[in-house]
């Protein structure tokens, strides 16, 4: 088991080439505004990742305004279709 450290970052595709540029390993995508891009940009995007230097370790931020885990306002279906979606 490898015990290396990555050094990464919690940040938008806007900001991949400047972090791999700075001799960051690792990026970490809000999975709340992937879910708002584009097919065609979701596609550019994993492209990218799957070619570039640096890897996509997790999703943070995963939970969008209206996406409820509990509470009055809370549909499992919706928290089903998204979590899907997401993942």
């Amino acid at each position: 088991m490898s015990s290396k450290i990555m050094i990464g970052c919690c940040t938008g595709m806007e900001n991949y080439d400047l972090l791999s540029s700075c001799g960051y390993e690792a990026i970490c995508l809000s999975a709340a505004k992937l879910s708002e891009i584009s097919d065609e940009e979701f596609e550019n995007c994993k492209k990218k990742i799957s070619k570039g230097p640096l890897k996509l370790y997790g999703l943070n931020g995963f939970y969008k305004p209206g996406i409820f885990l509990n509470g009055p306002c809370f549909s499992a279906e919706k928290l089903s279709e998204y979590t899907e979606e997401i993942c």
